[in-house]
């Protein structure tokens, strides 16, 4: 902005002392003839009108770079959500896989759900601002979190058995969703 301020203040002196010169030229005849006072008059006008296009263009350059670096900003952070619930999912998978071999819940194990519950919840607040189609993405990571949150600390529900016998497929579906939907967001679709 501050920078805006500026080009502005030298844009004005530019068209200030180009016309202001044009206009002091063409008023005070210095004893020569009308062609030396247009000539004078024509290359000032040139030389604001140059300044001005000049100006202008990095204004509009500037705001186009500022533009582009702002999607550039977003499609990381994008990409770290992603990379970011991807790497939960695995971590789990992996939690399910140990409860499997060991054919009980521990601490431990509910202890890592609850963080990655927490993680994905954090999620949930803080990025869905990131993306066009932010309430779906919420809904999928609602489901997420919530479905973690079952599974960790409601010993007789449902989800918590077939988190042992017959996999995590509520989990594992909005994980799909949610991935793709930023996965296209990312690809800029």
């Amino acid at each position: 902005m501050r920078q805006n301020v500026w080009l502005i203040f030298l844009l004005a002196a530019v068209v200030v002392f180009g016309v202001g010169g044009a206009l002091v030229l063409s008023l005070n005849a210095p004893g020569g003839g009308i062609e030396y006072r247009q000539e004078w008059v024509r290359a000032l006008l040139q030389a604001g009108l140059i300044a001005v296009l000049g100006v202008v263009t990095s204004a509009v350059l500037e705001r186009f770079k500022d533009a582009l670096q702002q999607r550039r900003d977003d499609s990381k952070l994008r990409f770290d959500v992603l990379t970011d619930l991807s790497r939960h999912y695995m971590e789990v998978k992996l939690v399910r896989r140990k409860l499997q071999a060991a054919d009980a819940f521990t601490a431990t194990e509910t202890d890592q759900l609850n963080q990655i519950q927490v993680l994905v919840e954090l999620h949930m607040r803080n990025s869905v601002r990131l993306f066009r189609q932010a309430s779906v993405l919420e809904a999928h990571l609602k489901t997420m979190e919530h479905y973690l949150n079952k599974v960790a600390n409601e010993p007789s529900s449902e989800e918590r058995r077939e988190f042992l016998s017959k996999g995590f497929k509520v989990f594992a579906d909005a994980f799909e969703n949610a991935a793709m939907l930023i996965r296209a967001e990312i690809a800029g679709r």
